[in-house]
């Protein structure tokens, strides 16, 4: 019995550990928590092209570690350098559109509303926009950007507002 009492109690590999094992509780208890963020993006980001082309911008949502059911992207262009050919939500991950995609001529604004029940982890597709360039008197640059009323609805069953980040696209419009 005097023997094992005089023995000690934890290894001293343990005590060489100590330290380190009370510096990394410290460091992770004091870091904070990685934010994660839905993000709006489109597809291609930037481009250059002629007047009468016409070409496909795919906008497009990273769950970014999040599950989300709802996005609602709501996006604005110039019309003075494009007009909308066409709006398709073929291929898109979200499966129920309350609204099919919109344009509205008076406000410029193009809308896509859907959900998908199951949710959605990833990156995925919303919809597709085809755009036909028109004509210009001299190169032009123009932007695709969402609106401030964008959102996206994380899968909770509480309707929750996704912390949301959005990019923009850039358009070089080359005269003849």
């Amino acid at each position: 019995l005097i023997k094992s009492i005089s023995r000690p109690f934890l290894s001293p590999k343990f005590y060489i550990l100590l330290p380190f094992i009370f510096l990394y509780s410290i460091f992770y208890l004091l870091t904070p928590s990685l934010s994660w963020a839905a993000v709006l993006y489109f597809e291609p980001a930037s481009g250059q092209y002629h007047q009468g082309d016409t070409f496909l911008v795919e906008v497009r949502v990273n769950a970014e570690g999040e599950a989300i059911n709802t996005v609602e992207a709501n996006l604005k262009f110039s019309p003075d350098s494009l007009e909308i050919f066409d709006l398709s939500q073929g291929g898109s991950i979200l499966t129920l559109w309350p609204q099919k995609p919109s344009f509205s001529k008076e406000s410029k604004i193009i809308s896509f509303l859907g959900g998908r029940p199951s949710g959605f982890s990833g990156d995925g597709l919303i919809g597709k926009i085809i755009f036909k360039v028109r004509e210009t008197e001299s190169q032009t640059e123009t932007k695709l950007e969402f609106l401030n009323n964008s959102k996206a609805l994380l899968n909770d069953g509480l309707a929750t507002r996704a912390e949301l980040k959005t990019e923009t696209a850039a358009f070089t419009i080359l005269a003849e």
